[in-house]
Parts: C-alpha cells; structure tokens; sequence
C-alpha cells in the first residue's frame, strides 16, 4: 500500500508539472506574439519617421520658392501702386 500512495503522489505530482508546462507553452506563445506586434510597430515608425522627413524637406523647398514669388508679387504690387500714383497726380 505504501507503495501504491507513493505512485499516486508521483502522478499527482507529474500531473502537476504537465500542466505548468502547458502554461508555459501558452506564456511563450503569447510572448511571441508580442514580439510580432512589436516588430510591426517598429516597421510603421519607421515608414512614418521616414516619410515625415521627405515632407518636411519638401516642405522647405517649396517654403523657399513660395516666398521668393510672394517677395516678388508683393514688388510688383507695390511698383503698380506706385506707377498708378504717380499717373493720378
């Protein structure tokens, strides 16, 4: 008998680390997971980090060519206003 209670301890026992096991499992495949949704976040930060550069050089390139044709519209207005003043007097 002592020997039976024995065994049934033993199973109880490996019953009990099987199921760690398996929770083990589960927790390495969830890890997993995270590291995938991770990696494809770093991918998007990336792709915006990049395309957030080319706008902003973008943009000051075309900031620099819009105020060069502003500078000059605004010389030419005021070279009509004044040839238009002149013209009244």
């Amino acid at each position: 008998m002592e020997m039976h209670d024995r065994l049934l301890r033993i199973e109880a026992k490996l019953d009990k680390l099987t199921d760690q096991l398996g929770e083990l499992g589960r927790i390495d495949e969830r890890t997993d997971a995270a590291h995938a949704r991770i990696s494809r976040h770093e991918v998007r930060i990336d792709w915006i980090e990049k395309e957030h550069r080319e706008l902003a050089e973008l943009f000051h390139l075309r900031s620099g060519n819009t105020q060069m044709w502003e500078r000059l519209l605004w010389l030419g207005f005021a070279a009509a206003f004044a040839a238009l003043v002149q013209w009244i007097r």
